[in-house]
């Protein structure tokens, strides 16, 4: 069994005070896209197999703490032997490893028939990570509290992104602990569900909290946004704590045109 695993760019995150458990508040909206990795799933008599040469051990830890957790609800441990294809950058901001966690979720559910309900799995989820809530249904929608509350909301065509990464490579720990220096800025969110809800432009309201942190600690990923908004895009952002950005166009010709300046970066063109 062959499971996809899209990427996401936020297209607002705002983030609020440090809780208690060490979290920051957050309300952001994410979007999936038509670009990613490759889960295979195989049944195998006993015992838990990954096989995956180029994923960070961060990112296959959350697979293995997916897998024990289904586990750990279904009360026995069904053998598997798991193919990861890595095709997006990795610690690059675009939910990576989140979203594979999800897909196992799902595919260990689909796989041995365990039938849990989207609830079930909505609160495994929840306790690897708080993207991962998200990638068990993608599309667009708004999570808030972590992260881990995840309601969607309208799917309307907004254009094509141009998704720029130069391989830096950012600590969502480091921009968290950097913009906790910085005074907090207006909040976005509910202003772009308003105006998307009523057909008005978002491009007011695309944002990120935490681009000033991460462009103190890479200021070349601001670079790459100055240079994405030189070369047409309608607003252009970091991708949740970076170094991913995207710039935002009208056409595809358009973003294909501003693609050639960017000689050296991984670049590609997606609809949103």
């Amino acid at each position: 069994m062959e499971l996809f695993s899209p990427g996401k760019i936020n297209l607002t995150l705002d983030v609020g005070k440090k809780r208690e458990d060490g979290y920051h508040e957050v309300e952001t909206v994410m979007q999936t896209f038509d670009f990613g990795d490759v889960l295979c799933f195989h049944e195998r008599r006993f015992g838990f197999e990954l096989n995956c040469t180029q994923a960070p051990s961060e990112e296959l830890f959350l697979i293995r703490r997916a897998y024990d957790l289904f586990c750990e609800e279904l009360g026995s441990c069904p053998g598997v032997r798991i193919r990861l294809e890595k095709h997006l950058p990795m610690c690059s901001g675009l939910g990576g490893g989140s979203s594979n966690a999800a897909k196992v979720l799902l595919g260990l559910n689909k796989l041995y028939k365990a039938e849990f309900p989207k609830e079930t799995l909505i609160r495994l989820a929840s306790q690897i990570g708080s993207d991962v809530p998200f990638f068990l249904n993608g599309k667009r929608a708004v999570a808030r509290g972590r992260g881990t509350q995840v309601q969607e909301i309208s799917h309307s065509s907004l254009g094509y992104i141009l998704l720029v990464n130069d391989n830096t490579k950012l600590h969502s720990q480091d921009v968290y602990e950097k913009i906790d220096e910085m005074e907090q800025e207006e909040p976005k969110t509910a202003k772009f569900i308003d105006a998307l809800e009523k057909g008005q432009s978002v491009v007011p309201y695309i944002s990120n909290h935490l681009e000033k942190a991460a462009f103190e600690l890479a200021p070349n990923l601001k670079e790459i946004k100055e240079k994405l908004l030189t070369q047409g895009a309608l607003t252009a952002h970091l991708c949740g704590s970076g170094g991913s950005l995207f710039g935002l166009f009208k056409t595809r010709e358009e973003a294909a045109k501003a693609k050639l300046v960017f000689r050296e970066e991984f670049v590609y063109i997606l609809s949103i």
